[in-house]
């Protein structure tokens, strides 16, 4: 989970999406990545629409947008490196 000074005031739908990509990488042995369609100009893919149900059954971030969970995706992912270089 994202801690202290990394937490966002929105850091329900940020621990939920943290524990979605767990269960999608760790439980479904998936990659995390997300397709961008340009000529639409919004991201999709599985993970998005298995991100966007999940949020949904969850009651939380039901307003985020696909492009806007690909963002936290990216950045997400960014934190956790971070945070391993650091250990």
């Amino acid at each position: 989970m994202l801690s202290g000074m990394e937490q966002e005031p929105d850091s329900r739908e940020n621990d939920a999406l943290v524990g979605i990509l767990q269960i999608w990488t760790e439980i479904l042995g998936r990659s995390v990545t997300t397709a961008y369609f340009g000529a639409r100009g919004a991201a999709g893919g599985p993970l998005i629409r298995f991100e966007m149900a999940c949020l949904k059954a969850l009651g939380v971030g039901e307003y985020l947008t696909p492009d806007a969970l690909r963002e936290r995706n990216r950045t997400l992912r960014r934190l956790q490196r971070s945070r391993l270089q650091k250990t």
